[in-house]
């Protein structure tokens, strides 16, 4: 500056003898390796949080903007996008096909106007997620709805004082630590279901000091990490954060498998949970989260406590590999989806015939001879009544009733053991009731509380067969 100024040396202050003594003392404790600065990286979420973050976006007792909000956070992570790129896409940009969606980035650190590559794409597939599948599209809707009169270039706008709509103000970088930290305050520790998966919890996940260990860029840092853990190539490393880019017309091709394909890969393996907590680097993660809350006012046994408590990995939650029985599976292609694909990463490779659960007996089925054996499996059903499934645990033997089209896993038939009912099945036959397939209404409860009723009655019911 003092150059284009045009000031004589004499009057410079960069020229001034103290001023170039202190940058050469600088220069040679900083060779020396002395107290230079320290650049922080932002730690991941665990993935607890992530699963947290899906039940806010898919429970419709939240109000609309925390829904939005949630969704928006879970798009930075799965897209892993910076906080400034969403103030350069427009909501005519985000658009929602077939699954996924597709965002348009306007402008970047290396890419906009003028530039070699002046607009790239971010993906979030089908298969990105953890817990709740409906997170993406139910998200997206209510986003769509609240922008629906809000006329911007930018992706989210600040909330109305009731947070149930939006207010024509970008929400700016100091705004997004505060919801950030707000959101991360609010969420409830996820429950371990006996049907597998997370249920939505009714206690807080973190203490309100916690969220200090988390930064805006922590959203960015969450699939790369996640993916370096699982090993994945670097060139798709590079794809998910768009940090190496051609502008060629083969890349912009090919990213969209790349990444929805190896979204889908990380989720999967997040549900599967083989090789534990070391699977994404949770246990450095945790580890630094105690230091931290240490740090922070809390005793040694309370940090122990709220890290245990963000254990994804060993708690129940993450779904096994299962192998479905043939006949059910047949039954679900005579349904019309077509040959039955399903993810290698849930234990049954395509065109490979799965394995059959052994024949239970009747009298292996109850140890008392008082006691009527359950109906047998429905696996032979007509495509038009097949509609519930109960599954059972394998260590717990606790039974799930589930909608055949309802959570992911009822889907894509994923338990140890099920059985197929063409109608609703007595409540003998059920000790729980899945609330991700009924979570839109109060069916779950109604039938969770028939289920206990039905267990504790005569054994009558659960002798019905299904017609």
């Amino acid at each position: 500056m003092e150059d284009a100024g045009g000031r004589p040396d004499i009057e410079k202050v960069s020229k001034h003898p103290m001023v170039v003594r202190a940058l050469r003392d600088i220069e040679v404790e900083l060779a020396r390796g002395g107290s230079g600065h320290v650049v922080r990286k932002a730690p991941q979420y665990a993935v607890l949080m992530v699963v947290a973050l899906e039940h806010v976006v898919t429970d419709t007792d939240a109000t609309e903007y925390r829904r939005v909000y949630a969704w928006f956070k879970l798009v930075r992570i799965w897209a892993a996008l910076r906080f400034d790129d969403t103030l350069h896409i427009a909501p005519s940009d985000v658009s929602y096909l077939d699954g996924t969606l597709e965002v348009k980035i306007g402008r970047t650190k290396t890419t906009g106007p003028g530039k070699r590559v002046e607009t790239l794409v971010a993906y979030v597939g089908p298969g990105a997620f953890v817990n709740d599948d409906d997170w993406l599209s139910e998200g997206f809707a209510v986003f769509r709805h609240l922008g629906a009169g809000v006329t911007r270039d930018y992706l989210l706008p600040m909330p109305n004082a009731e947070l149930t709509g939006f207010k024509p103000a970008p929400v700016q970088y100091s705004d997004e630590m505060v919801l950030s930290r707000a959101m991360l305050t609010e969420l409830m520790a996820p429950e371990a279901s006996p049907c597998g998966g997370w249920l939505r919890g009714c206690s807080e996940l973190l203490p309100p000091v916690a969220v200090g260990f988390w930064t805006v860029h922590s959203d960015r840092s969450v699939l790369a990490t996640w993916g370096a853990c699982l090993r994945l190539p670097k060139a798709t490393l590079d794809t998910f954060g768009r940090w190496s880019t051609t502008g060629s017309a083969e890349y912009a091709r090919s990213t969209k498998h790349v990444v929805v394909s190896a979204q889908s890969e990380i989720a999967g393996a997040l549900k599967r949970g083989v090789s534990g907590p070391h699977l994404v680097g949770e246990v450095e993660l945790l580890s630094k989260l105690e230091s931290y809350l240490s740090e922070h006012g809390h005793s040694a046994d309370q940090a122990r406590e709220y890290r245990a408590s963000l254990h994804y990995f060993g708690r129940g939650g993450a779904a096994p590999e299962m192998r479905a029985e043939p006949a059910a599976m047949q039954a679900l292609e005579d349904r019309g989806a077509g040959p039955f694909a399903v993810d290698p990463l849930l234990g049954v490779s395509a065109g490979e015939p799965p394995l059959a659960r052994p024949e239970q007996s009747g009298a292996e089925s109850d140890d008392s001879s008082s006691v009527q054996a359950r109906p047998s499996p429905v696996v032979d059903v007509a495509p038009e009544e097949y509609v519930y499934m109960v599954s059972t645990t394998a260590r717990a033997q606790l039974k799930c009733l589930h909608m055949a089209d309802g959570c992911y896993r009822a889907r894509s038939y994923v338990f140890a053991e099920c059985e197929l009912y063409a109608a609703l099945p007595p409540p003998a036959s059920y000790t729980s009731v899945c609330k991700v397939c009924w979570r839109k209404s109060d069916l779950a409860m109604a039938l969770s509380a028939g289920a206990g009723a039905g267990s504790e009655g005569d054994s009558d019911s659960s002798s019905s067969s299904v017609s």
